[in-house]
């Protein structure tokens, strides 16, 4: 096992090994809740569970799901068979997840959720799903709007400007007097000078005309000077569409990190979002901490805690290790209320690797950097392969009427 060096390697490592605790843990009301189903028939906390699930089923998923806390992986598994669809290509696993999602009705549609172990899948999966509601009318009124797409970075990465890309955002969590930067400020990258190390930042918003020249070796990749990477991704956003917010705050607006939050309306400039609790937060999408969101279609099972849906379809693969651990497998297999569709590219492969995987603290580093470096294979999948998935591209991008 490789050794785990830095302040910061350490803090991400027990960050995703607290997380993966605690969502295991979340399992247990899910499996209150399965069992009041069970018994009664009946259930409370979950829209949309008005038709019952047959009793046989909710038996064998109770049972898979305490097969699996009890690290019976293989058992679980067998239970699960039923609801198993192998499919060993990943763009077509992932269509197949589409195609199930497209053949439902729109009232279940609304009560279903995607959860696969990586952001790049994710994206892929709530892309699809905005295809098949635009095509089916369910979405109208889109508006573009641009999200900032968090990109992994070891501090070694930030301290070697190869590592960067003309365009990328760099923010700066702490300020530094040296440079004249403030906290919280985002410099875009322009030019790259690999002889010096230096990058050529440009000011954003308040700082727009502003440039320095910045060493990330010399200054602002410490733990001290913390930094973060974006890339920023052109989408579209329409009334009635989940979102799951990614950052804490933004203009005291209250918004926190993974809140997820319903579009009521969207305008040239601004989106109003209604939360659960019915309060309105406008946004202004001029400033770039509102750009900090996603579509909450489908989600990853290391943000699903606390969430519960009628119906939940699973994307696992065996080739990611602590990334989709036996931890995670169990939060996984315990969101759904009626129905499980488990997808996966090979289930003896999962099996195995889930044996070896426990969702122990010291591997979930390496699980990440590799899903991290899969992420770009994937894009590059869904811009050459668009005859295996038609739906996993971006819509093409109109100019609708916007409210203003």
């Amino acid at each position: 096992m490789r050794t785990i060096r830095g302040g910061l390697a350490v803090w991400i490592v027990q960050r995703i090994h607290n997380r993966l605790n605690d969502i295991t843990d979340a399992s247990e009301p899910v499996l209150q809740f399965h069992e009041v189903h069970r018994l009664t028939g009946r259930g409370s906390g979950c829209l949309g569970c008005r038709h019952e699930p047959a009793a046989e089923h909710r038996d064998e998923h109770l049972a898979a799901i305490r097969d699996a806390q009890a690290g019976q992986v293989q058992g679980a598994l067998d239970r699960l068979a039923p609801w198993i669809h192998v499919e060993p290509d990943r763009l077509a696993r992932l269509s197949s997840m589409l195609d199930t999602y497209r053949s439902m009705s729109v009232e279940e549609r609304s009560r279903t959720l995607l959860l696969t172990a990586r952001n790049a899948e994710k994206r892929v999966l709530n892309r699809g799903v905005r295809d098949i509601r635009k095509e089916e009318g369910e979405i109208s009124g889109s508006v573009p709007r641009e999200q900032l797409v968090k990109v992994f970075s070891r501090r070694s990465d930030r301290r070697d400007v190869a590592f960067y890309q003309a365009g990328w955002l760099v923010r700066f969590s702490r300020r530094i007097d040296s440079l004249g930067i403030q906290k919280d400020e985002y410099w875009q990258v322009g030019g790259i000078d690999r002889a010096s190390n230096q990058l050529t930042l440009a000011g954003t918003e308040a700082r727009e005309g502003a440039q320095i020249l910045w060493n990330p070796r010399q200054v602002g990749c410490s733990n001290r000077y913390a930094t973060e990477i974006y890339k920023r991704e052109a989408t579209e956003l329409a009334p009635g569409e989940p979102v799951r917010w990614g950052r804490n705050d933004p203009d005291g607006t209250g918004l926190i990190n993974g809140q997820i939050v319903r579009t009521l309306r969207v305008t040239e400039q601004t989106t109003t979002f209604i939360t659960e609790a019915g309060k309105e937060v406008t946004v202004d999408h001029r400033q770039l901490n509102a750009s900090h969101w996603d579509h909450a279609y489908a989600t990853t099972v290391y943000s699903s805690q606390g969430l519960t849906a009628l119906i939940v379809l699973v994307n696992a693969e065996s080739d990611l290790g602590e990334f989709f651990s036996q931890k995670a497998f169990v939060v996984a297999i315990s969101r759904h209320i009626d129905r499980l569709y488990f997808f996966t590219d090979d289930d003896e492969r999962l099996a195995k690797s889930l044996r070896r995987h426990l969702g122990e603290k010291t591997s979930a580093l390496e699980a990440l950097e590799r899903s991290e470096q899969g992420r770009s294979v994937l894009e590059r999948e869904v811009e050459r392969d668009t005859t295996v998935a038609p739906f996993l591209t971006l819509p093409p991008r109109s100019t609708p009427a916007i409210e203003r």
